[in-house]
């Protein structure tokens, strides 16, 4: 009796035995749950955002890091709120903050933890994570894009100074580079603009300015939401080209860290910076490349470069690649650099025609640049100096050293870039020369005393057309954007 009453207790005690595959199809079950749970609250989150910041304080302090011009974020917020035909809820400024920092942070929350359950891959078992659908891809980022639509441009004044520019060449016929915004304060937009400078910004950048705000009437409301308008063909137009180039049967994940990251709505559509049609360029000129259609590919880099000069550095990078896929001969060299020098100065001039003003065209460019100690750079050295107690002057010395330090490591690694690609044993791999453009560009916010987050458009999305040489510089750029971003923007 006690031998059954042993074997009985042993029974019980012993651990029940649960397929490994059973485990594996439950955890897939859960990610799934998790995952979709993820996807509805960032869609939710991101709508109420755009909800909110229709309803900015009238009392509202401005926030430190977002647009330096004062009450601009309750100004602009009432504009698109009267655009609307929306009432104006009770909202205190202690109320606004809290739920913007919920809001906010809770998106990116969101997104990141989306993200991650997206990648997909199978186990050992041939069980794993489902990689996230097109379908579902494109269908969230559409409802980003309307949420970002509807939200005012609260984070800066870019726009407003588009809108400027725009009016100054189609409707008083003057010239962006040749006088500042205040030389026209009967423009409409003006009062709602923050810098007093010659445009910064290329002819093709003025001349798209002219014509959204012609087609807006001159009106702040109409001509800002037809940049933001152009700012979300932008990003479909570079999402589509990004699903071309990935294939049918590639990974869906670079369309989704494209297409379901708030940041990138944010800084394109919501505050309309221009960086997304360089995007949308530089991504024509990837396909053009690999593509092999040398020509159109030289073209769309330089249009790029002709609305922000950001991308000029690509030039060169370019130039040494499409040499390096010609036939080896100082005749096929010569002739390569003979077509790319005559397209340079027949696009050059087709593009600056309207708009040259000698070398005076430039001065706005130099102005932009000293105005705001702002890049990554910059404020870490400047909170080091405040941390140790250094005087004003001595953080000055300093900060210029290591904006110097910065620059030369910058033309260090385009320098060596350079060398990779022109010693790569059959050619550079269209590939690896968006893979070099990826980097050399996510490191240009950190050599300049001036940047923000939304230069890194171009980077982050020119490291998703080089996914397959290596998706770990991709992945470090949307964290660095994102982390930018928290500082940046979620204090209020």
């Amino acid at each position: 009796m006690q031998s059954i009453d042993a074997g009985a207790s042993t029974a019980w005690t012993r651990p029940i035995a649960v397929p490994r595959r059973d485990v594996a199809a439950f955890a897939a079950r859960a990610t799934r749950i998790v995952r979709l749970c993820a996807y509805v609250a960032l869609l939710v989150q991101f709508s109420g955002l755009s909800l909110l910041y229709l309803q900015v304080p009238a009392d509202l302090p401005q926030p430190p890091f977002w647009s330096p011009r004062p009450h601009h974020s309750a100004e602009v917020s009432a504009l698109y709120r009267a655009a609307y035909g929306l009432p104006t809820l009770p909202l205190t400024a202690d109320q606004f903050r809290a739920a913007h920092q919920v809001l906010l942070f809770g998106s990116l929350a969101s997104a990141a933890a989306l993200l991650a359950l997206s990648r997909g891959g199978a186990g050992r078992d041939g069980i794993g994570r489902r990689p996230l659908g097109r379908r579902a891809i494109w269908a969230g980022g559409a409802v980003l894009a309307t949420a970002a639509l509807m939200m005012p441009p609260l984070y800066a004044t870019d726009v407003f100074f588009y809108s400027v520019t725009g009016d100054v060449v189609a409707r008083f016929g003057g010239s962006p580079y040749a006088s500042t915004p205040s030389a026209f304060p009967e423009s409409p937009s003006f009062p709602y603009s923050y810098w007093d400078i010659a445009s910064p910004y290329g002819p093709v950048w003025t001349t798209v300015s002219a014509s959204v705000a012609t087609l807006g009437g001159f009106d702040p409301f109409r001509v800002t939401f037809l940049f933001k308008l152009l700012g979300a063909a932008c990003i479909a137009g570079t999402g589509w080209l990004l699903q071309r180039h990935l294939g049918a049967q590639g990974s869906t994940f670079p369309l989704a860290l494209l297409l379901l990251n708030p940041i990138v709505w944010i800084e394109a559509v919501a505050n309309a910076h221009l960086d997304a049609l360089m995007l949308w360029l530089v991504a024509l000129t990837s396909l053009s490349s690999i593509a092999s259609r040398p020509r159109l590919s030289w073209a769309c880099l330089l249009l790029a470069t002709w609305v922000k000069y950001l991308t000029a550095p690509l030039l060169g990078i370019h130039a040494v690649a499409r040499l390096r896929r010609a036939p080896a001969g100082r005749r096929a060299y010569g002739l390569a650099l003979a077509v790319m020098a005559f397209d340079t100065l027949a696009l050059s001039a087709l593009v600056w025609l309207p708009h040259w003003r000698g070398p005076a065209t430039f001065a706005g460019l130099a102005t932009e640049t000293a105005a705001i100690l702002s890049s990554p750079t910059s404020l870490a050295v400047l909170a080091l100096t405040r941390h140790l107690g250094l005087p004003p002057e001595t953080g000055t010395i300093i900060l210029g050293q290591a904006i110097v330090v910065a620059a030369c490591a910058w033309i260090g690694l385009g320098l060596g870039l350079l060398v990779w690609l022109w010693r790569r044993p059959a050619g550079p791999d269209v590939t690896d020369e968006l893979y070099a453009w990826g980097l050399l560009l996510l490191a240009l916010p950190f050599a300049v005393p001036q940047s923000h987050p939304w230069y890194l458009l171009v980077p982050m999305g020119l490291l998703l057309f080089a996914w397959k040489r290596s998706p770990r510089p991709a992945l470090a750029a949307h964290l660095i954007c994102a982390a930018w971003a928290v500082a940046r923007y979620v204090p209020a």
